[in-house]
């Protein structure tokens, strides 16, 4: 997310060397999917994840998990393989 970019670059900057020590990844977890989905269509959330590149290392934390209180296994995979697929096509790595 943009603030998990912004934090990175604050980290980053305190630790003072130099380098990007800390490097941010973007992704919907899966206990969020239902409520992304309230709000954003499938192709907003991955428009958006796609804009974050290059300042995101990975996508995720990302990937399904059936444990009681997560949303359904359906609505999870409506968000989970549009971000492997993103990952994909990006060549980049998916954090799961």
């Amino acid at each position: 997310s943009s603030a998990a970019i912004e934090l990175s670059r604050k980290v980053s900057a305190a630790i003072g060397d130099g380098s990007r020590s800390v490097l941010p990844t973007a992704g919907v977890h899966p206990f969020l999917a239902a409520k992304q989905l309230e709000t954003h269509s499938v192709e907003q959330v991955v428009a958006s994840l796609r804009s974050m590149v290059p300042e995101v290392v990975a996508l995720g934390e990302c990937g399904l998990d059936f444990s009681e209180g997560f949303p359904d296994p359906e609505v999870q995979m409506r968000l989970f393989e549009p971000q492997v697929d993103l990952a994909c096509d990006l060549g980049m790595p998916i954090f799961l």
